[in-house]
């Protein structure tokens, strides 16, 4: 929603602030180009769907570390290596001081569909034990038998 009186956009989902995003849907260059669209109205304030309000610059930043996430989910596809390992390996290497890193998970996955042109319905099973077996400690402790629940995710991959 733009309100051009008052300088403001609300992105909704599109934009994620302090956190690593959840896009279900892709290609990632699809959220670029909606954030560059959103500097396109010239706001003064940004709404993201989560965290805290922003001005151009956060979206700017927010367009480079989605193009920077991109352009390494991408080198990893080329390579070859199935989106978990790549899942795991873009949370080993990453450098951005962002919270809930295991939602790299879903970003590869959803990228690795584009890439591989595959519009079969996400398999949310896949991706969600795949972003927990990259940060068990996501797993409440208070899950009677979370050792037992990560070993059998782990067994999964």
């Amino acid at each position: 929603m733009h309100v051009p009186a008052s300088g403001v956009v609300c992105a909704g989902d599109v934009l994620f602030v302090d956190d690593v995003p959840v896009h279900w849907a892709g290609p990632l260059a699809g959220v670029i180009d909606a954030c560059q669209t959103i500097l396109d109205l010239h706001p003064r304030v940004v709404v993201p769907g989560h965290g805290p309000l922003i001005g151009p610059h956060g979206v700017r930043d927010y367009i480079a570390y989605l193009s920077d996430v991109r352009d390494r989910i991408h080198a990893l596809h080329q390579k070859g290596l199935p989106f978990e390992d790549a899942s795991r390996e873009l949370m080993r290497t990453n450098d951005h001081d962002l919270g809930l890193p295991e939602r790299l998970a879903v970003l590869t996955a959803t990228e690795y569909r584009h890439l591989d042109a595959d519009d079969s319905p996400l398999d949310l099973v896949e991706v969600l034990t795949a972003a927990v077996c990259l940060a068990p400690e996501v797993v409440p402790v208070s899950v009677p038998s979370r050792q037992s629940m990560i070993a059998a995710l782990n067994r999964l991959l």
